[in-house]
Parts: C-alpha cells; sequence; structure tokens
C-alpha cells in the first residue's frame, strides 16, 4: 500500500510498458514478434501495438503471456495497471493545476515540510500541489476543508494558521498509518500508567520515546513524536483511526519535559476517560478558547486527570500546606518518584512561584 507521504518521492519521470518485457523476453528465448503473434493468435499489428504501449494487456491476454513467456497472469496485469499509472501521473505534472488549489498550496508550509522531509523539494507551485495531494491522500486539495480534521480549527483559527495545524496533523497520520500496533485494550492502558509515569523521572530523549511508543503500541495505542511546526501551536492531539486504534501525537512545543509528560497524559485521558471517538481532541500552547461547553468540560477533565496521574490531588495538597521552600520541593518530588521540574512548573502555573524561579529545575526537550 502506498504511504500518504511517499507518492511522489524517487519516482521517474518515465513510464516502463509491459511490451519490454515481452521484448526482454522473446530475445532470451529466441523468439521472433511474428512467432509470438502465432502462438498467442494476435495479429503482427496488435504484438507491434502491445510492444510499444499502444494496445493494453487485458486479462485474457495476461493468461496467454503467462502460458508463452512465463511468470504470472498477476505480474503481466500489475505492469500493466503500473504503466497506465504512470502514464497518467506523468501526464499530470505537465498539465497547470487549478488556481484554487495553488491558493491552497501557498498556505501550507511547504518550505517547512520539505526541512522535515515530509514532502519532496520542489519550487514549482503546480508539483507543489500535486505532492500535497498526496500527502494529504485528496484528489483536490479543495477537499482538504471537508476533512473531519479542518472543523476543529474553523472556529479557532483560519488561513495559514489551519493549514498548517493540519499538515501536522496528517502526517501524524502518515505515520502511525506505517506503525503496527496491539488491539486496543482499556484496561491494559491503564495498568500501564505506573510504568509510563516513572519515566518521567528520565529526561524525554529517544530512548525514553521509544520506550513510549513501545508501551503504548503493546496497548492498541499509536503513538506518533512529531517536530513543532511554526504558527500551529499544538503541543499534542488526541484522535481516533479507523479499526478502534487511538493515535497521540506529541510535539516539543513549549521545549519544557513538564509541559511535554502533561501534555502526554492530558491526551491519555482523553482515552481512559472515554471521551467522544469522533472528536479530535488538540492541545495549543494557551488553550480554552472558542471551546464548545461540551469540549470544554472534556478538556478540563483531561487536565484534571493529567495532574492526578503525575501529582494525586493528596500528594498536592499536602504540599502547598509546608513552607514550599526549593528544598521541600525536591524533597518532595523525590518522595513521590516524579521529576522536580514537573512539580516546578505546576508550582509555577498555579501561582506558588514565577516562572523565572523555577526555569533552573525545568528540562528542555527537543523533538527532531
Amino acid at each position: 500500500m502506498l504511504r500518504k507521504n511517499e507518492n511522489y518521492y524517487g519516482e521517474p519521470d518515465y513510464a516502463v510498458a509491459p511490451g519490454s518485457l515481452i521484448l526482454e523476453s522473446l530475445d532470451s528465448l529466441g523468439m521472433t514478434q511474428r512467432e509470438l503473434g502465432i502462438r498467442l493468435g494476435l495479429t503482427p499489428k496488435t504484438i507491434n501495438g502491445i510492444i510499444k504501449g499502444r494496445a493494453p494487456v487485458p486479462p485474457r491476454l495476461a493468461e496467454a503471456l503467462a502460458s508463452v513467456l512465463g511468470a504470472s497472469a498477476v505480474f503481466w496485469l500489475n505492469m500493466e495497471a503500473q504503466y497506465r499509472a504512470d502514464l497518467i501521473r506523468i501526464k499530470n505534472k505537465t498539465i497547470k493545476q487549478p488556481d484554487s488549489e495553488k491558493k491552497i498550496a501557498s498556505l501550507l508550509p511547504y518550505n517547512e515540510m520539505v526541512q522535515k522531509n515530509w514532502v519532496p523539494p520542489t519550487r514549482k507551485c503546480d508539483e507543489r500541489v500535486l505532492n500535497l495531494r498526496g500527502f494529504f491522500r485528496v484528489a483536490s486539495l479543495e477537499n482538504i476543508e471537508k476533512l473531519g480534521m479542518a472543523a476543529n480549527f474553523r472556529a479557532r483559527t483560519n488561513g495559514s494558521p489551519m493549514y498548517a495545524q493540519l499538515a501536522w496533523l496528517q502526517q501524524g497520520e502518515n505515520l502511525a498509518s506505517q506503525m503496527t500496533v496491539g488491539s486496543f485494550s482499556l484496561q491494559k492502558l491503564k495498568d500501564s500508567l505506573p510504568l509510563l509515569r516513572q519515566l518521567t523521572l528520565h529526561d524525554a530523549d529517544k530512548c525514553v520515546f521509544d520506550r513510549m511508543r513501545e508501551i503504548c503500541a503493546d496497548c492498541g495505542v499509536s503513538l506518533v513524536f512529531l517536530p513543532h511546526l511554526k504558527g500551529t501551536g499544538i503541543c499534542g492531539a488526541m484522535l481516533w483511526l479507523k479499526q478502534e486504534r487511538p493515535l497521540i501525537i506529541l510535539s516539543a512545543h513549549g521545549k519544557r519535559h513538564d509541559i511535554f509528560w502533561f501534555t502526554f497524559f492530558h491526551e491519555l485521558g482523553h482515552i481512559l476517560l472515554r471521551h467522544q471517538k469522533k472528536s479530535l481532541f488538540v492541545s495549543f500552547e494557551r488553550d480554552g478558547k472558542d471551546f464548545t461547553p461540551e469540549n470544554a468540560k472534556q478538556e478540563g477533565e483531561a487536565d484534571i486527570f493529567a495532574q492526578d496521574v503525575l501529582i494525586s490531588a493528596e500528594d498536592w495538597r499536602s504540599l502547598i500546606a509546608s513552607t514550599l521552600t526549593d528544598e521541600d520541593i525536591l524533597d518532595f518530588a523525590e518522595k513521590i518518584k516524579i521529576h522536580r521540574g514537573i512539580v516546578f512548573g505546576r508550582m509555577a502555573k498555579e501561582g506558588f512561584r514565577s516562572w523565572s524561579k523555577v526555569e533552573n529545575f525545568r528540562v528542555k526537550i527537543e523533538i527532531q
């Protein structure tokens, strides 16, 4: 199956007709085109048309070629189908694309997507349209706005930011389509929370990312790490793919360990709290704006879930009831086995410390 983000990588600007292989087979067998025609029951003119790619290879002829030249009927049919598809692709590259699609292409951060190897490089607007169709897997870029994901952004933003957000989410789906995960189990995911929480004690690096992916995949959850796209403001997202498979996409927007882990458990919360499967949940740097009442309720529930997994309500109350020196906080973090940066980050978020006072305790992270 073609990957969504591989449709135009390394594809040649020529098409190979089944006739080229027929010629090679004739040479190796010492057979002439006239003799082939006799064996197939076809005229020399028809044979010549097939070899030059003008005439197609239908199923009956594919079976006959298999008998005379070898291989299988399926092989010859597949070669014919690939040849015709390549002809269309090559022809499309020479056709002027609609201005409406070019306008949409101009709103997408194509150069940044090239830098991240999401799409192939090109300066030609027509080629960008074709490449972006493959990336989004749509027949026309105008259909992007009809996708379910787009509805989540219309009320919040429009123009370039919305298209950049859709590109970020689409790349998450593209990568998830290449992943192999187990059957989804809500109970197994719930039971994995302590193990996932233990990972917060380590710096968020490739080893930790790999372990997170492994644990989530075992529970039937696809977990994708994506670099942040400029102007999107997205920290993370959660959506349901087909066949009951949840997908979590995480960026390192904010570039801080505590934000990253809070976002991860927030997205897990949407799954474990059984929030609407038809919804797309997106966590922004500054959230809470333009939510519907139902979305606001579910986002608030996911926030509380993440807070309680990282630091239980009981532990938090015991902490803020103390003198709150830095030493107290460090001892507290060690006692409940959580990274100190997560505790200091929450202290600042809830007004018990200024952000400048906690910055030295927070860890920077990157997702390439």
